[in-house]
């Protein structure tokens, strides 16, 4: 793939990529971040890409996008504390405070799944790739998670 070929696709291809990324991270100043990463990792590979190069860069943009929210959640457990400000937030409304700590209490594995499937509405099989394992294992992922949340909800 020539330079040129290469910019013509990254100009096509960049609002697609950033609304990929947007939707997983929530942030478009994020998005623009992990598109921007995924643009240069491709760059670098132009020698040996052929057109269309969409595909392949919606995968990479998802892996980097759920590698980047992975390490903003891991930021943010460590901050959060007894008294932290989602606790405030849903004071008014009891039944999302014991809900968001039902999601709380799962593997983070299982929280990524059920944020992507039921947040997020993307497909199984979409999940499956994004996460490196078969759609058997994420139904299975989701449904453990379900359970796990319906036990800790009617616990607390």
């Amino acid at each position: 793939m020539t330079d040129g070929q290469f910019e013509n696709e990254a100009k096509a291809l960049r609002p697609l990529l950033i609304t990929t990324a947007g939707k997983i991270l929530g942030s478009t100043d994020e998005a623009e971040d992990v598109v921007q990463e995924t643009l240069l990792k491709l760059w670098k590979m132009k020698g040996t890409l052929a057109p269309p190069v969409a595909p392949l860069a919606i995968v990479m943009t998802r892996r980097a996008a759920i590698d980047r929210l992975r390490r903003i959640e891991a930021r943010h457990e460590t901050a959060l504390t007894a008294g932290s400000d989602r606790e405030q937030e849903d004071e008014t409304d009891p039944r999302a405070a014991r809900m968001m700590a039902a999601i709380d209490m799962l593997p983070r594995i299982q929280q990524t799944v059920m944020r992507m499937r039921l947040a997020e509405g993307m497909e199984y099989k979409d999940i499956a790739l994004l996460v490196s394992t078969s759609e058997q294992n994420v139904r299975q992922t989701l449904s453990r998670a379900r359970k796990a949340v319906l036990k800790n909800y009617t616990k607390q």
